[in-house]
Parts: structure tokens; C-alpha cells; sequence
């Protein structure tokens, strides 16, 4: 049975007219609405494309595709092939310039689209795309920074390049592989990275923050809920702010959390903080979000938190990524790495790797269960 809480079923959820009526005061408004009245803006996605680069113009378009006067289209799409264009237009060599659209077009957006369609995409890969397309640009310049070009690298650049500057350079090693597929530069040696340990968090610090999480009601629903579920099962934030009410069922009054495909039995107090969580979600009261279906809701029309917010929020609590680490190793010691890497969102590869370096690899354990106890031999 899906959680409707009866006190949402009563009271529904309040519009707050003092938030339409800011959002009306801010610059540029105004005018965008006035222009769309008059035909001066033409109502389709084109015409916004066209308009200069700004927060309130995109929320605007997605408030019109929530309300079905725009064709629905993926909002992080749209900012992506924004984004694609200002980071083209910093470019002035043209086959440099050609160079990075044609890999972030037939590697990152190809790539997304499939995703997409499949339903496999991860909230992370818009991140990881802008990253490793930023970095491809990076060294592009590197390379006529030394009076070179992509087409005329050499060995010897490509070694310089990973010899010196920060840890972000070895993502270019995707960009160099396809340039060298699609013959964009010559056949070369790329460097395989080196393998890093991730930094886990003191289990007592992390302990620490479960018990604090669970105690102190003067902490935000949503810092709780959210703090927990990296604390205890190690999920990332980029699939926390994916979470929808609907993932959140109730059985024989105990509370489930599907992650992942699977229906995860919430412990106490975390289950009543989830239910309470639904109850008080923010920004609910603006007509961005009147019937959102996240868990987290974010400011823009009929989308979550974003990651970043959820991150600064968790990082203000003491929660990084190396808490994350330390609840994804103690998780190794009872599940299986396969397993594991699906629910926590990471690579099967990773997950082995970890279970082998803390001593915990499955077959093992397995094998050492199974075995008769000597009162039994």
C-alpha cells in the first residue's frame, strides 16, 4: 500500500501567493511574460533556446513545460546542450573547436540519449560529462599552448600532460582514446591510472552521526533522512534526490524504501523520520511543485533538490564522501560485492576490489560458513 498521509489528504498542499508574487518581482520576469502575451516571444522551445543564458529564463521554460503549454522535454537535457554551446564558444581554433563537439556529441550525449531510453541513467552523468569535456578542452589548449595541435601530438605530449598538473588530467585519457578511434591525432600510448584507495571515515565518527541523525529533532527532515541513508547504506547523493514518494510503501506497518530494485526494510527511527519526511516537504507551495513526486523537492518547476545542494547540506553535518565509504565498506562484511554494487550504485569491478583489500570476498566467506563446526565434524 503506497503512504498517503491523511494529513496531506486533508489539507492538500497551501499555495503561497507571497512566492508567485516574488518570483514576479525578479528582474527580466516581467517582460518575458509580457512578450509571451503579445507574441513578441513565440510559445516554443526555439525561441527560448535563442534567449541570453540566465537562471529565470530556464525556470520559466520548465514551468511552461509543467504546465503543458511547452512540449515536455528532459530539463537537464536542455541545460546540457546549453552548456555543450558556452563551452564551444570559448573555443577559437575551429578544428579544436570541431574536435570537442563531435566527442561530446557522439560520446556524452550519444551515450546519455541511450541511456535515457533505457532508463539507465544515473543523476551523475550529466556531472562526469561536464567534467570530462572541460578537461578535454584543458588540454586542447595545453597542446597550442605548446605550439601544437590534436592532429600533430606526439608521444612525448601525451607523457608531459600526465607527468604534471592536477589529479583531474587522467579524465582526459577518455578524450584521447576516442580522438585516436575517430583518427582526430595519431595512434598513442595512453597511460593506464593508477589505482587509489578511497579515504573512509572513522567508524566511530561515522557512528557518532548515525546516533546524532537519529536523536536531535532540532535537524531538518530532510538533512536527516538524507544523512542516514549515506550513513547506513552508502548511497550516493545523485540517487537520494532521485528518491520518489511512490519508492516509499508501507507493509504489515513497517516502512520500505525501494533502492535499486529492491525493497529495503527501513529500521526505527529512520522509517518514522521517512513518513514524517513526506508530510513536510519544502517547496511545495509554489505552483512549481504542486504535485511533485519527489521525495526531496527542489526549487525548479517539478524537479528534485539538485546533488549540490544536497552535498553542501550533508558537508555542513560532517557527512562526505568519505562517510559514504566507510558505510560501503562496513556493508561489504554482509553483503555480497555484486550485490552491493547495484544497490550502492558503483561498479561490480570497484566493489570486488574493495571486498578483496578488506579481506571480505564472498566465495570465502561463503565457503568458511559452510564448512561443519568442529562439534559437528
Amino acid at each position: 500500500m503506497k503512504i498517503i498521509p491523511a494529513t496531506t489528504r486533508r489539507r492538500r498542499y497551501r499555495k503561497n501567493p507571497a512566492s508567485a508574487d516574488q518570483w514576479l518581482r525578479n528582474p527580466g520576469v516581467g517582460d518575458r511574460l509580457r512578450a509571451l502575451t503579445t507574441g513578441d516571444l513565440p510559445l516554443t522551445h526555439d525561441a527560448f533556446a535563442a534567449l541570453p543564458r540566465s537562471s529565470g529564463v530556464s525556470y520559466l521554460r520548465e514551468l511552461l513545460m509543467t504546465t503543458g503549454l511547452l512540449p515536455q522535454r528532459n530539463p537537464e537535457l536542455l541545460r546540457f546542450d546549453e552548456w555543450t554551446s558556452d563551452l564551444l564558444d570559448q573555443i577559437d581554433a575551429t578544428d579544436d573547436r570541431q574536435a570537442l563537439a563531435t566527442y561530446i556529441k557522439w560520446h556524452h550525449r550519444h551515450r546519455i540519449l541511450r541511456q535515457l531510453d533505457n532508463g539507465t541513467l544515473r543523476a551523475g552523468s550529466w556531472n562526469t560529462a561536464r567534467q570530462q569535456a572541460r578537461v578535454a578542452m584543458d588540454f586542447l589548449n595545453w597542446l597550442r599552448s605548446r605550439e601544437t595541435t590534436l592532429a600533430e601530438c606526439t608521444q612525448h605530449d601525451i607523457d608531459d600532460w600526465f607527468a604534471d598538473g592536477p589529479k583531474t588530467r587522467l579524465t582526459a585519457r577518455i578524450f584521447m582514446t576516442f580522438a585516436i578511434r575517430r583518427r582526430l591525432c595519431p595512434k598513442l600510448r595512453i597511460p593506464n591510472p593508477p589505482r587509489v584507495t578511497p579515504e573512509a571515515q572513522p567508524q566511530a565518527e561515522r557512528i557518532a552521526l548515525v546516533r546524532r541523525l537519529f536523536a536531535d529533532d532540532s535537524l531538518a527532515p530532510i538533512d536527516r533522512v538524507a544523512g542516514l541513508l549515506v550513513l547506513l547504506y552508502a548511497q550516493p547523493a545523485t540517487r537520494i534526490t532521485q528518491i520518489k514518494v511512490d519508492d516509499v510503501t508501507t507493509r504489515n506497518d513497517q516502512v520500505l524504501l525501494r533502492i535499486a530494485e529492491e525493497d529495503l526494510l527501513m529500521p526505527a527511527p529512520l522509517d518514522r523520520l521517512i513518513t514524517d519526511l513526506i508530510t513536510r516537504r519544502r517547496n511545495m507551495g509554489t505552483a512549481a511543485n504542486p504535485t511533485s513526486p519527489w521525495l526531496l523537492p527542489g526549487q525548479r518547476p517539478n524537479r528534485p533538490i539538485t546533488t549540490s545542494r544536497l552535498r553542501n547540506r550533508l558537508r555542513g553535518l560532517g557527512i562526505t564522501g568519505t562517510s559514504r565509504v566507510a558505510a560501503f565498506n562496513e556493508l561489504l562484511r554482509e553483503i555480497p560485492a555484486p550485490v552491493l554494487a547495484d544497490l550502492v550504485g558503483c561498479h561490480p569491478r570497484f566493489a570486488a576490489e574493495r571486498a578483496s583489500a578488506l579481506a571480505t570476498d564472498w566465495a570465502n566467506y561463503a565457503a568458511i560458513r559452510a564448512r561443519p563446526s568442529p562439534a559437528h565434524a
